[in-house]
């Protein structure tokens, strides 16, 4: 989309009109069509605010949850970002597509600032170092940067999901603490407080090979959970924040139907 030359609603039709396909047509129809009278109705940026699309009243218009996730669907479909698809699933409470959705496009985002682990630097770090598999120590630097970034973890059983914020908690006990206060842990946080400190550290070392993708000798695949819990993604960069907040907004929304 080229946009910089839009200022106002008919320039912007306009350049619907121009554009012309699936997205700018439904658009177009909307626009012609508005009721304020309608409830429940969400704001959606036109020119999508991921692409650098302004706060003007001339690029915002009202649409029912339907039409929102039907808007951001087609914008996927036209455009192929996949942050317009993470938009449609939240919106329509798929949070499981939303959520791998929200992992590509941050995947796609970092390959194109060159960032996190594409980072040319890094990449060049990595091809000295020995080619062995990396400890699962408490300290590890994997460990340290999760710590910082912040992740999500989600319970396998009820798919209930738990957001650890950026600097949230200082250490993985940290984190297993604020598994535990979850109201549906009541058993296993009584057990939890029960346990040595022996026995603790096998919580701290699942959720460590967990986070650092340690490979099991038994399968011989990565680790992507510990005691029923399932690490999501980390926040590996600071960009998009809007949207990444506004998703974890959806998330949690929805998490609470589950």
């Amino acid at each position: 989309m080229q946009f910089k030359n839009i200022k106002t609603r008919k320039d912007l039709s306009m350049y619907l009109n121009k554009e012309r396909n699936y997205y700018t047509q439904f658009l177009l129809n909307k626009m012609q069509q508005q009721n304020q009278t309608l409830k429940n109705l969400q704001k959606h940026h036109i020119i999508p605010k991921h692409w650098g699309g302004p706060d003007e009243s001339w690029n915002i218009i009202s649409l029912s949850v339907e039409d929102h996730a039907y808007a951001h669907k087609l914008l996927f479909e036209n455009y192929n970002n996949y942050y317009d698809f993470c938009a449609a699933s939240m919106l329509q409470g798929k949070t499981s597509e939303g959520l791998e959705a929200l992992r590509k496009a941050n995947q796609k985002k970092m390959q194109e600032l060159g960032v996190g682990f594409y980072n040319s630097d890094l990449q060049r770090e990595l091809a000295k170092r020995p080619k062995k598999q990396r400890q699962c120590y408490s300290r590890n630097s994997y460990v340290k940067a999760a710590l910082e970034r912040g992740f999500m973890l989600q319970d396998q059983k009820n798919s209930h999901i738990v957001i650890i914020q950026p600097f949230e908690c200082k250490s993985l006990v940290d984190v297993i603490d604020k598994l535990m206060n979850q109201p549906h842990m009541i058993e296993e946080r009584e057990n939890w407080h029960q346990l040595q400190k022996k026995e603790k550290s096998y919580w701290i070392t699942g959720l460590t090979r967990t986070l650092t993708g340690h490979i099991c000798k038994k399968i011989g695949k990565c680790v992507f959970s510990f005691k029923g819990w399932r690490v999501l993604g980390i926040f590996i960069v600071d960009f998009d924040v809007e949207m990444v907040n506004e998703s974890l907004i959806l998330i949690e929304f929805f998490s609470n139907f589950s």
